[in-house]
């Protein structure tokens, strides 16, 4: 975890993590992204595209 200077606090996340935060939810989609750090390095970051399902 970090703070930004603006006062944004970031986190990172094993990819994992999210099967836990979104059990509630029905993954619809899934990618891989590379991404640019705020030091202009390149990493791997994740976009899921998830819904709450409705009730029955």
């Amino acid at each position: 975890m970090f703070e930004t200077g603006d006062g944004a606090v970031c986190r990172h996340h094993p990819r994992e993590r999210f099967s836990t935060l979104l059990t509630d939810f029905q993954n619809v989609d899934t990618r891989t992204i590379t991404v640019p750090t705020m030091n202009g390095h390149e990493s791997t970051g994740i976009q899921i595209l998830a819904r709450k399902p409705t009730s029955a």
